[in-house]
């Protein structure tokens, strides 16, 4: 057991555990074939097995590993560093520069690390025995070159070290290959925690390419930038990681994944974010005003059967079902889906086509119409009435992002075995934040993270 006092890092927390935590890194298992947990354990079953080692690691550990990663090391290229200093500094550099081409960092600080001495006696003879070991690296190719530098004394001496991206190939292939060997070994994994995948695939795949896009190629080259944006997009949302990763592009950061973390981490583009959002808000408000001009420029009059008063004079059942249609017929003719600004426009110049619908069904003056007669009308002339429909069921709930809501909608939709495509129904909420038809309306509200399932 190891007892650490403000000294275990946390990954899941992103810092260091401030209290004291006592506990062991790994547990290990030695089971026999005497065992009574032999009879259970299927590797037995090969009769030159003698022993089977069951390795457990602690929950720090583990939490630390699977939200990390780790680095893989070519065992043939670590045999071939004789010098055991070259060596350590070779593994802990990589782990510090991830797939950055250049690091500098404190003598100090690396020397502590190997460890070596650094007294005020023998500074001098550490740091040459470290460069030492970085020109065999560089001789072998492990690394570009390095420098040592001295301003004023050498208990303040730095180290860079360069590298090419020919380094970074090799890194990665290095992993993938050690990678591909595990998942091809024989081995009997009893238990692992997997990601829950909070995303549906056709919901998700779209957004992903949308926000890699954004990025140079170099950046798309890293193998683990496309997860470490999926992961973000379950983490933060959809538009939120969309907006963030435009303000990193704008940057133009030396590291485009570092920036990312800490811009979504620490809300950097949260102003950005707000002002795009109005700009926005401002440009729909302005193309709603001209489509409500042009509509009141281009309506053309008609020869209508009825005036207004025909149409009071209904019964406030039908009256329903009429403006309905009108409605319907509005949006056909308007080339445009049901949304707020649509629905608002109507209002204002809805008489004119009310009357037209009136006249189109040819309803006899002084009648009431029955439903069936408006539906009939409307199947022959090939408008969709949208008849009144009973809500069977209203599902409220509060959702973390847009995202989880969506998902919600499609798992209702699959028990309600409603055949509307989903992709569509996605691509319209995406663009007008609800979404309506003769089966289903849906709504989110972003700022209550309310969502609301109407099944019709």
């Amino acid at each position: 057991n190891y007892t650490f006092l403000n000294s275990l890092y946390s990954n899941k927390e992103s810092g260091i555990i401030e209290k004291k935590i006592m506990s062991s890194i790994m547990n290990i298992t030695i089971i026999s074939k005497k065992d009574s947990r032999a009879k259970e354990i299927e590797a037995f079953e090969d009769g030159r097995i003698k022993e089977v080692y069951e390795i457990n690691f602690t929950d720090y550990f583990y939490e630390n590993i699977i939200r990390k990663g780790y680095l893989a090391f070519d065992s043939g290229k670590l045999l071939a560093i004789e010098n055991s200093v070259s060596r350590a500094i070779y593994t802990i550099v990589e782990k510090w520069r991830g797939y950055d081409l250049y690091i500098k960092r404190q003598a100090f600080f690396i020397a502590r690390r190997i460890p070596l001495k650094w007294d005020k006696t023998q500074i001098k003879r550490t740091i040459d025995t470290m460069e030492k070991a970085l020109i065999e690296l560089r001789n072998l190719n492990l690394i570009k070159d390095y420098k040592i530098i001295k301003e004023k004394k050498w208990e303040l001496a730095e180290i860079e070290i360069t590298y090419e991206e020919s380094h970074n190939k090799t890194k990665r292939d290095t992993f993938f290959t050690e990678k591909n060997e595990f998942n091809s070994m024989d081995m009997l994994v009893t238990s692992t925690e997997e990601k829950i995948k909070c995303i549906s695939e056709d919901f998700h795949s779209g957004e992903i390419s949308e926000i890699l896009n954004m990025f140079p190629e170099k950046v798309l080259e890293m193998k683990t930038f496309e997860n470490f944006i999926k992961n973000s997009v379950e983490k933060h949302g959809f538009d939120y990681v969309k907006g963030t990763a435009e303000y990193t592009v704008l940057k133009k950061p030396k590291s485009y994944k570092s920036y990312l973390t800490k811009a979504l981490e620490e809300n950097w583009a949260d102003e950005y974010i707000a002002s795009k959002k109005a700009k926005e808000n401002k440009k729909i408000r302005q193309e709603a005003k001209v489509i409500e001009e042009a509509i009141i420029v281009e309506e053309k009059p008609i020869e209508n059967l009825y005036v207004w008063e025909d149409f009071i004079a209904l019964n406030p059942e039908y009256r329903i079902e009429v403006e309905a249609a009108a409605y319907q017929s509005f949006l056909i003719e308007s080339n445009a889906l049901d949304n707020k600004i649509m629905r608002n426009i109507f209002e204002k110049s809805k008489k004119s086509m009310i009357l037209k619908i009136m006249s189109e069904y040819k309803i006899p003056k002084g009648t009431i119409p029955t439903e069936e007669t408006l539906i009939e009308k409307a199947i022959e002339i090939q408008m969709p009435l949208d008849e009144k429909k009973e809500i069977l069921s209203e599902i409220v709930g509060e959702y973390v992002s847009v995202t989880e809501f969506m998902l919600k909608v499609r798992e209702i939709m699959r028990l309600e075995n409603l055949e509307i495509n989903f992709k569509d129904l996605v691509e319209v909420f995406k663009l007008f934040g609800e979404y309506e038809d003769k089966f289903i309306k849906i709504s989110y509200d972003e700022s209550t993270k309310q969502g609301i399932i109407n099944i019709k």
